[in-house]
């Protein structure tokens, strides 16, 4: 019996650190505001080129 509950308690960690650690990796993805261009870029530009 104690086994048993040893056994939940370490399935009830490994998934809360998975669920954690999904979470980490999708809020350290992406930007927080609009990308800008380097000032000697073209772009944006017209479609298709003239």
């Amino acid at each position: 019996m104690n086994e048993m509950r040893w056994w939940t308690g370490f399935r009830v960690f490994v998934f809360s650190v998975l669920i954690v650690g999904m979470a980490a990796g999708l809020t350290a993805c992406g930007r927080k505001g609009l990308p800008h261009h380097p000032p000697d870029s073209d772009y944006p530009r017209q479609y298709p080129s003239p």
